[in-house]
């Protein structure tokens, strides 16, 4: 039993001293000294969707941008006529006709476009009409510009800025002689229309003139103008 024991023993010692042979010591290193590689986690940067605009205009269709005031807006269709209605001295230059998808993002946007289109209800996606026009005052005397008369679509819809679902920022403008500015009109469209507008009939209100600090008539509401749609 002896010899067996003192034979267990040894083989042990033989053991741990081969252990001993493998071991590492780390007694005096640290992570920081062993590990030179810091492992960093890769996030993906989300893709970018090429048709988004974040500066300037939308000028071609399928372009959309986030606008503070309304949502997200995609341009579905544009025409850019460069149509010129000369009559009295004021002349206007309609520079594009585009239609809107719009979503509102926020109840206030919701908000704005009943404000602004005089309307109780806005749904979650609509459509717009929008009419871009330069005013150009080929006189020398500063002129007032009371803004678009009426937008007709093929359609049949009419839009004008007293009540009939229509901003537009040209009424009550003055224009200084021989002077230049850019307006806008836009005006919601009805449900299911925005695909079948082929065209639309504009006609311009009149022109006033400054006499003893009151403004008179000074030309009456120009002939309405139909200009198609297709001209893209």
């Amino acid at each position: 039993m002896k010899v067996k024991t003192f034979l267990s023993i040894a083989c042990l010692s033989l053991m741990l001293v081969g252990c001993g042979n493998d071991t590492v010591d780390n007694s005096s290193k640290s992570v920081e000294s062993t590990n030179n590689k810091v492992s960093k986690v890769k996030h993906k940067k989300p893709k970018k969707d090429p048709r988004e605009v974040v500066n300037g205009e939308l000028l071609k269709v399928g372009q959309w941008c986030n606008d503070d005031e309304q949502g997200k807006m995609e341009l579905y269709k544009i025409c850019v006529p460069g149509t010129v209605i000369d009559d009295g001295p004021i002349k206007c230059t309609v520079k594009s006709i585009k239609i809107f998808k719009i979503t509102p993002q926020t109840q206030e946007q919701i908000e704005i476009a009943k404000d602004d289109y005089n309307t109780n209800s806005v749904p979650k996606v609509y459509y717009t009409l929008q009419v871009v026009y330069d005013l150009e005052n080929t006189s020398q005397d500063a002129l007032q510009f009371t803004g678009v008369e009426s937008i007709v679509t093929s359609t049949g819809q009419q839009m004008s800025s007293d009540g009939s679902g229509m901003y537009d920022d040209g009424i009550g403008v003055k224009v200084a002689g021989n002077g230049q500015r850019e307006n806008v009109a836009i005006g919601m469209i009805n449900d299911g229309d925005y695909s079948k507008i082929t065209d639309i009939t504009i006609k311009f209100s009149g022109q006033l003139s400054k006499d003893n600090g009151d403004y008179d008539d000074y030309s009456d509401q120009t002939d309405a103008v139909k200009i198609s749609l297709d001209n893209q």
